[in-house]
């Protein structure tokens, strides 16, 4: 993210209503963490070598109320605030997505992780959030309405179980006419193939310009992904094909509706990486099961159903980290034409590039200039249009 220190610290506020969720604002015991950790050491194989993926005949981890306790106590801090940079970030350019009171309805949500991040992020912002939560497991919609009904973001939450019906939240979108739709860690889930992801979005972009022609609002989609070369790259794929269909307009990531140069290579991908100090409590956790959680690792995409302007039609952004080599540092940056290697030289640098010395990923130019091998001359970067609500 453009407007991110090199690493801020968890919310104390968020984390405050957390711990009122989890365990009603008491310190958890050594021992409750202890078993949250062992059930996780189980659980991550099913998440992180299996995706999630419900083998046949298998019984889903949602299902599993010691799977469920676990994923919400670890998975659900670690995953929140995923919705509140992406907000954020475009809040900081001047695209201000939640205008309006916002009806979000977020699908496959799992223990509410989404609600958590975008009610945060309302409740700094001075933002009102009508949220649903659809899930397959009535465990996980469970958990998420015992969570929000002790929770102080001031946000309102609903939370509804699916039935025999995979595509049962389609009734809801017309029931709700939501104004923002998400899928946070959730859409591979529930259409393991390309060609049924692809579908149900060209079919939910319908349904939402229909709504918008009844109403007149503004319209929003986002598509949040494990931050794996595989989620990346079937991410990047999904975005390009929805474009070339004309069902999705590209707010961000991508400055505007260009193609994904991270799929020109099959072993690149692109994602977003922003360093955090997360509670103590959740180390503690990871501890056990054997994780270290360093950071929020992720890509995603957000899209208008309906055509809108480019943010930045020529616009640049740093989509590696910053590479430092003997004598010089580099990057690679997403351009209109793919991606693109730049540089500078220590022995080079100048007023106009020596910025990027310590530039880092996720950072925006508006416009820039290289030679043939990628030695920058100078750019002009985005500098966030306020001040972050991240430290």
């Amino acid at each position: 993210m453009f407007f991110l220190p090199e690493k801020f610290s968890f919310p104390a506020d968020l984390e405050q209503a957390l711990r009122l969720g989890l365990w009603r604002g008491n310190d958890p015991s050594e021992k409750e963490l202890e078993k949250l950790g062992t059930q996780l050491r189980a659980l991550w194989p099913k998440l992180a070598q299996e995706r999630g993926f419900q083998p046949a005949g298998a019984a889903h981890y949602s299902f599993r109320r010691e799977d469920a306790e676990a994923y919400a106590a670890y998975y659900l801090p670690a995953n929140a605030l995923k919705v509140a940079l992406v907000l954020e970030e475009s809040y900081l350019l001047g695209k201000d997505l939640l205008a309006d009171p916002a009806i979000w309805l977020d699908v496959g949500t799992g223990p509410g992780t989404a609600y958590w991040g975008a009610a945060w992020w309302c409740s700094r912002r001075g933002k009102k959030l009508r949220f649903t939560g659809w899930d397959q497991s009535s465990l996980f919609t469970e958990k998420a309405r015992e969570m929000t009904a002790r929770n102080p973001l001031g946000q309102e939450a609903h939370f509804v179980a699916a039935d025999k019906n995979s595509d049962s939240y389609f009734a809801l979108v017309r029931k709700l006419a939501p104004t923002h739709l998400s899928f946070v860690n959730s859409l591979a889930e529930i259409y393991p193939e390309p060609e049924a992801r692809h579908a149900a979005l060209e079919k939910l972009s319908s349904l939402l310009r229909e709504l918008t022609r009844k109403d007149g609002k503004e319209r929003w989609v986002l598509l949040i992904e494990p931050g794996s070369r595989t989620s990346a790259r079937e991410l990047a794929a999904t975005k390009d094909h929805l474009q070339n269909k004309g069902a999705a307009h590209l707010l961000l990531p991508c400055l505007d509706n260009r193609a994904c140069g991270a799929l020109a290579n099959p072993k690149d991908w692109c994602h977003e990486e922003a360093a955090c100090d997360f509670p103590a409590w959740l180390n503690q956790i990871g501890a056990v099961a054997g994780l270290r959680k360093e950071s929020l690792l992720f890509s995603y995409a957000l899209y208008s159903p309906a055509a809108l302007p480019a943010l930045f039609p020529d616009g640049k952004r740093i989509v590696s980290q910053r590479l430092e080599r003997k004598g010089q540092v580099e990057c690679r940056i997403c351009t209109r034409e793919g991606k693109q290697l730049v540089r500078v030289q220590h022995s080079k640098a100048h007023a106009e590039n020596e910025f990027f010395l310590k530039s880092c990923r996720g950072e925006i130019w508006k416009s820039a200039a290289w030679e043939a091998k990628g030695d920058l001359l100078q750019a002009e970067r985005v500098p966030p249009g306020k001040e972050t609500i991240f430290s």
